[in-house]
């Protein structure tokens, strides 16, 4: 034994055994190998001496809420799940009591003759305008706390420019400079207890005089703390894990589309923590993550401080009774503890591939922001009490490794950025002889890619004369969009200074570059890469979707140049905002009409400006001829040239950064477009809530698509005095088949809808939004439309458009990109009459570009994904075989449904 050095028992259950000890052991060449790189061994005080606050769960200071004798500066509102929780075990504080109660510490800690040591600020507002808190603990009263802030300052200034210098810094400091930690909590509103223990840990800074508790000052010497207390208020008010929108915010750090994530990752990335925690319940675990990881990760530095902060949280959650779940060391492919095999070779089911989880971002810059699973029972928990125990236990364990380790910690966050600033080639995993020696290994935990050269997204900046520029792009409104995006997240963007010549491609002057030599080349590669098809390596994933890129699935063209492309080399510049969009009428003549086929959310937008403007349009029902375009697809948008017209145009045109094309001549033959093409998003309850697919709706088509109830509610088709219907254009199902024969008002106003031309859009949100053509009385099509589905964990699949001179697909490219949030769906029949506007490829390997699809039925290849037609009363439907609107991810497909209504609506005829 003389060659290993022991570390404390923990409790493992395996299969066939009872729950025993099992000793860890770290070998003496890692002891070594860590201590000679900064990173030092020290021995945490011994748990099982730790019987007082806060390592017994009690608080350091005094308790928060009724609880422990005090009231609630601002009382719960009546009518909040947080009301409701008020009694044992433990009182929840409420939201609203945040600001007071942070006054309350500021006040409290002046009594005791303690200095200032936090601020907060308003960082973002929520949904429902509740305020969003950023706090931040810093002790200033020493000279050695202010020299060594001072210090972090100075290295954030260079971290992500001059890494080297930065690590030559640390190497002078040693010791001496101050490591920020993020803390945030109740991203699911009702996991709330996370919000009781990070209030408690800021009462304990800023309250407790120096001199006091040697934890309290170690922590303040070494660290300040980044603390969000509650990121979802409105969700904790009303008990709901999503906020006001529907969302769950912890999938939407891709996308940002809610005000709580904007605000909560622009703060992070103000401070740039390297450690941290994000509070979630109640599966008792300390995350320890599992195959397979995100590609863009620098996943060796990640896994060696995991596995050693996570060491330390378990010794001191088993110190107080409870039996918490490492999810890489704990599980078996099942994800479950038992039976054997288990382990980092075989665990699977709660991994970080997906980078729209908070850790998720994080961990493309931080070395160690995870998540701590606080219990609801079991042992050591007791409900509400236990929960925030653990996360407050958790908190201290993980403060107490951090502030030990903190120089070698923001070495390796700096060793992020030199790698990505160097280009550096990718490192292997698990050459650490910790991780070694507990199971990981390059096969299983290296999901690694090699990295490309650049992304191009070309910018077009079309001129206003007769040319129509390269036509790189698809809408210019749309690559700001991306490139906006970029930078809002830290990643670096350039511009080309002049057009460049690629291969046969030309990338106009001012296209966006984003170079893979930059300190966050992983956030730039898992935003702007197609992802990797992982299904020979992996069974499940903690939640789909497989890939995710912005890239591929936004409104934007980009282009991927590989790693090692001498040829590609344009002069650019950096850029730190998007370019001015260009766009209005076309010149260069006479018009007697003008056209414009929308490519992207943008434009369609900006045709419902046009709309709202009071200058009526037209659908061509056929391909036509313009005069500055040439052929134009059917169901291009056909507008007059009169004076309020073009003025209109013009206006749309510039926001959105195109052009309406002229025409000479005939106009072509169109249906009628008199105003915006009303919404009625069709559900079935007498309260719907609002949720990803209707807020998705009105990021298109704004206040003009709202929920109709079939059957649930007075103000349903069924029960409405009045029929609910009458001022709508255009019905998206939301998953409902058609009524019942009992529900007879519903039928009869759907069926007067369809004979006065509404419009129908079905999804696969559903398989009921086909069934509904096919059941309605008397039926809506002859023939099925039915979908079929194979199990899969989402993805994205490519299609070709086999309707490019139709009215649905015009703006698409011959082929394109598909987002699949979970299974791949598509149509195994549809009705003879009906139009295939688009299939997936020929092949399931050439259609199925990144993602988990394991069990493959070539039934999929080549099938149908998008068909129109006309129903048995006149009217026009549109089927789609994926969701668009899950989770707000899908802005690509945004525009195939704005121009699916504008087709669809035959209400002015």
């Amino acid at each position: 034994m003389t060659g290993r050095v022991p570390v404390e028992p923990r409790q493992r259950r395996l299969a066939g055994s009872s729950t025993r000890p099992v000793r860890t052991w770290v070998s003496l060449t890692a002891a070594v190998a860590l201590a000679v790189s900064g990173f030092a061994l020290q021995a945490p005080p011994s748990v099982s001496a730790q019987t007082t606050a806060p390592w017994d769960g009690n608080p350091l200071s005094a308790g928060l809420g009724p609880t422990y004798g005090e009231e609630w500066c601002e009382p719960p509102a009546a009518g909040s799940s947080i009301a409701d929780q008020q009694g044992p075990p433990l009182a929840l504080m409420p939201g609203a009591a945040v600001r007071c109660t942070l006054d309350r510490f500021t006040t409290e800690a002046r009594r005791a003759g303690v200095p200032d040591r936090m601020s907060y600020s308003v960082i973002g507002r929520s949904v429902q305008d509740r305020d969003l808190y950023g706090v931040v603990v810093n002790a200033s009263e020493t000279p050695q706390q202010r020299r060594d802030y001072r210090r972090w300052v100075q290295l954030r200034s260079v971290m992500t420019t001059d890494p080297k210098r930065a690590q030559s810094l640390l190497a002078d400091w040693g010791p001496d400079v101050k490591i920020p930690i993020v803390v945030e909590a109740n991203i699911h509103g009702n996991e709330e207890e996370g919000t009781d223990a990070a209030m408690q840990v800021i009462r304990d800074l800023v309250t407790t005089p120096r001199g006091t508790d040697p934890m309290v000052d170690t922590l303040l010497d070494h660290a300040f703390l980044v603390v969000h207390p509650t990121i979802n208020p409105d969700g904790r008010y009303a008990g709901t894990r999503a906020n006001a929108n529907g969302f769950d915010m912890n999938r939407d750090l891709l996308v940002q589309g809610q005000p709580e994530i904007r605000a909560s990752i622009t703060n992070m990335l103000k401070w740039l923590p390297p450690v941290g925690l994000t509070m979630h319940g109640y599966t008792n675990m300390i995350q320890s993550m599992t195959k397979p990881h995100n590609p863009g990760y620098e996943y060796d530095l990640i896994l060696k401080w995991n596995q050693r902060r996570v060491d330390e949280n378990d010794k001191d959650l088993t110190a107080i009774g409870m039996d918490v779940i490492r999810q890489v060391n704990d599980w078996n492919a099942n994800a479950e503890s038992e039976p054997p095999p288990v382990g980092p070779a075989y665990a699977e089911g709660w991994d970080d591939w997906g980078p729209f989880y908070t850790a998720g971002h994080a961990s493309t810059w931080a070395v160690d922001i995870q998540t701590v699973e606080m219990c609801d029972s079991g042992p050591g928990c007791d409900g509400r009490f236990g929960s925030k125990r653990m996360q407050y236990v958790a908190f201290y364990s993980s403060a107490r490794f951090w502030t030990a380790h903190r120089n070698a910690l923001l070495n390796d966050q700096v060793e992020m950025f030199r790698r990505g600033l160097a280009d550096a080639e990718r490192v292997d995993c698990c050459d650490d002889p910790l991780v070694a020696d507990r199971g990981f290994t390059e096969a299983e935990h290296n999901w690694t890619v090699e990295y490309p050269k650049a992304y191009v997204i070309p910018f077009d900046r079309a001129p206003a004369g007769r040319s129509r520029g390269h036509d790189a792009q698809r809408s210019d409104a749309e690559a700001n969009r991306l490139t906006r995006w970029l930078l809002d997240n830290g990643v670096r963007v350039t511009e080309t200074t002049r057009d460049f010549e690629w291969g046969d491609t030309t990338f106009p002057a001012r296209s966006y570059v984003v170079w893979m030599d930059q300190p966050l080349r992983g956030l730039a590669l898992t935003t702007l890469g197609a992802g990797q098809d992982i299904s020979d390596r992996i069974a499940r994933l903690y939640a789909p979707p497989g890939a995710w890129s912005p890239g591929h699935i936004w409104g934007a063209d980009v282009v991927e140049i590989p790693r090692g492309d001498s040829t590609f080399d344009p002069r650019t510049v950096r850029v730190s905002s998007t370019n001015r969009l260009t766009g209005g009428v076309r010149g260069g003549g006479h018009a007697d009409w003008y056209a414009v086929t929308p490519r992207g959310p943008s434009e369609v937008r900006a045709v419902l400006d046009v709309l709202r403007d009071g200058v009526d349009g037209g659908v061509a029902e056929e391909e036509f001829t313009s005069a500055s375009a040439g052929t134009m697809p059917a169901g291009s948008l056909i507008f007059p040239s009169g004076h309020k017209a073009v003025t209109a145009l013009r206006a749309a045109g510039m926001k959105a950064g195109f052009y309406f094309e002229r025409g000479k001549g005939n106009k072509p033959e169109t249906s009628n477009l008199s105003g915006v093409p009303r919404i009625a998003v069709l559900v079935d309850s007498a309260a719907p809530a609002m949720n990803d697919t209707l807020w998705s709706l009105q990021r298109i088509f704004g206040d003009d698509a709202e929920f109709v109830s079939v059957a649930a509610g007075d103000d349903s088709l069924q029960n409405a005095p009045d029929d609910p219907l009458r001022d709508f254009d255009v019905v998206y199902n939301a998953g409902q088949n058609y009524p019942a024969a009992e529900n007879d008002t519903a039928r009869t106003r759907l069926q007067a809808f369809f004979e006065r031309g509404g419009g129908y859009i079905g999804t696969s949100q559903s398989a009921n939004n086909f069934a509904f053509l096919n059941n309605a009385d008397p039926a809506l099509i002859d023939g099925a439309l039915t979908q079929a589905s194979q199990p899969a964990g989402g993805g994205i699949a490519r299609w070709a458009n086999t309707g490019s001179g139709g009215p649905l697909t015009g703006g698409y490219p011959s082929e394109d990109f598909l987002y699949l949030p979970t299974n791949v769906t598509y149509f195994s029949s549809v009705p003879a009459a009906a139009t295939v506007d688009g299939r997936y490829l020929d092949d399931t390997t050439d259609m199925f570009v990144a993602g988990l699809w394991r069990d493959r039925q070539e039934e999929a290849a080549g099938a149908p994904v998008i068909a129109h037609g006309q129903t048995t009363a006149g009217s026009r439907y549109v089927a789609f075989a994926t969701n668009p609107f899950s989770r707000g991810d899908a802005e690509r497909e945004w525009t195939l449904m704005g121009q699916a209504a504008f087709w669809s609506d035959l209400t002015d005829e």
